[in-house]
């Protein structure tokens, strides 16, 4: 019980601080320094990934020559869709990672 009513404090104190007028803490969705953050991660991420295990977004299927395109749908076509940007611009991907280093180490 004292775990939890240590939870309902600080939630307490939070609202408090908000109503009086406080700096409001922002989700990683709604700030767009973060959301830029959490996208160059998971290309990196998923790139990283695909370089270790180049089937694991596919299904465990290859893609042959000739072959119509596979459907990849839902979350794992996402991240392969990742993967394939992480893949084709990792110059641009690892400018962009340094940028935004030195973005949050210095100006954040």
């Amino acid at each position: 019980f004292a775990l939890s009513s240590g939870f309902l404090k600080s939630k307490l104190n939070k609202r408090e601080r908000e109503r009086e007028g406080g700096k409001k803490e922002m989700s990683a969705i709604f700030d767009f320094s973060s959301l830029l953050t959490v996208l160059l991660l998971l290309i990196c991420t998923c790139a990283y990934v695909r370089d270790m295990r180049p089937t694991i977004f596919d299904g465990g299927e290859v893609q042959e020559p000739g072959k119509p395109l596979m459907k990849r749908p839902g979350i794992s076509g996402i991240l392969w869709k990742l993967s394939r940007i992480g893949e084709r611009l990792s110059p641009y991907v690892g400018a962009s990672c340094a940028i935004m280093a030195v973005h949050l180490l210095f100006f954040k």
